[in-house]
């Protein structure tokens, strides 16, 4: 009986990761359409996202997760678009800061939109939807990964 009970739990535990990681890749998906039409990967959107809150490369990187290393096509591109400055450090010349533009701002908020856009919410009531994060922040504890 042991047994059955286990595996009856054990399916329903499968099928509740299948739907998260499907509602993960629909949302993913939907993002990197959203930013193609702004002319930016998701990678480089996320980048922009950041960039406000993590002014150098260095900091980027690992916010990005990332090795800065990986991070100097995405940067490139960005200041190629006019979206972030980047300059030497004034006390460290191995520090390379960014800044955003105004036009990188407009864009980044429309990235942010693109971001927080999820019409599958909608049909949860806003309680169901504080409910939901209470049990989400439960399951991951690891802090917000777009708190700013």
């Amino acid at each position: 009986m042991k047994d059955a009970q286990q595996a009856i739990e054990d399916a329903e535990r499968r099928e509740l990761l299948r739907r998260m990681l499907g509602f993960a890749h629909h949302h993913h998906t939907r993002l990197a359409e959203r930013t193609a039409e702004l002319g930016l990967t998701p990678a480089q959107a996320k980048a922009l996202y950041f960039v406000a809150t993590s002014p150098t490369t260095g900091r980027l990187a690992k916010r990005l997760h990332c090795d800065a290393s990986n991070l100097t096509g995405i940067v490139d591109r960005l200041e190629a678009l006019g979206f972030i400055e980047r300059y030497t450090d004034s006390v460290d010349r191995r520090v390379k800061r960014l800044a955003i533009t105004e036009t990188g701002r407009h864009v980044r908020l429309q990235v942010e939109r693109a971001m927080f856009d999820v019409p599958e919410l909608d049909v949860l009531s806003a309680e169901q939807q504080t409910q939901l994060s209470g049990l989400m922040e439960l399951v991951w504890q690891e802090g917000d990964p777009l708190a700013d």
